[in-house]
């Protein structure tokens, strides 16, 4: 593929997913805004360096997520920026319009944080709407252990909720 040809590529790559990038880049929560758009630019760089690697059989969107998801879990090691507890939920309400509280959505994000790695990402990925065999082809794993993973996760979120944790 010509240079030409490979950037306009990538750009229509990158305009079709960018909702996703972002997305990634906030989810982690890393801190002021400007911590953000350095994660998205990294992610960025990883994106066009490992450009050539899509596998044909695997979807676009599942790679550009991998990618992200791995940029971002590098930059969270290294800031070591993961929540060692999760704080206890205070019942105060901020109603953000959905009939859900913005307190509730941040405790489901710090508890499932404290998942272990490989359940968290298959569990982040079904949430952000990958379907199983997305998930399966883009972790390199069997569908069956993407099911394996997903009620593990689910299972032991509730053991943490239950217990308040």
């Amino acid at each position: 593929m010509k240079h030409a040809d490979r950037e306009k590529e990538f750009h229509r790559l990158m305009t079709q997913n960018k909702d996703l990038l972002w997305f990634v880049c906030n989810d982690y929560n890393l801190g002021p805004a400007w911590e953000v758009d350095d994660a998205f630019q990294e992610i960025l760089v990883s994106l066009w360096r490992d450009f050539g690697s899509i596998r044909r059989r695997e979807s676009e969107r599942a790679w550009v997520y991998r990618v992200a998801t791995n940029t971002m879990l590098g930059i969270c090691r290294r800031k070591d920026n993961r929540p060692k507890t999760a704080p206890p939920c205070t019942g105060e309400s901020t109603d953000n319009g959905s009939g859900y509280r913005e307190e509730d959505y941040e405790y489901l994000r710090q508890l499932i944080d404290l998942l272990d790695e490989a359940d968290r990402r298959v569990l982040r990925m079904q949430l952000d709407g990958f379907k199983s065999h997305e998930i399966a082809s883009s972790l390199g794993i069997s569908r069956s252990a993407v099911y394996h993973r997903l009620s593990r996760a689910i299972n032991k979120l509730k053991r943490l909720y239950e217990n308040g944790i």
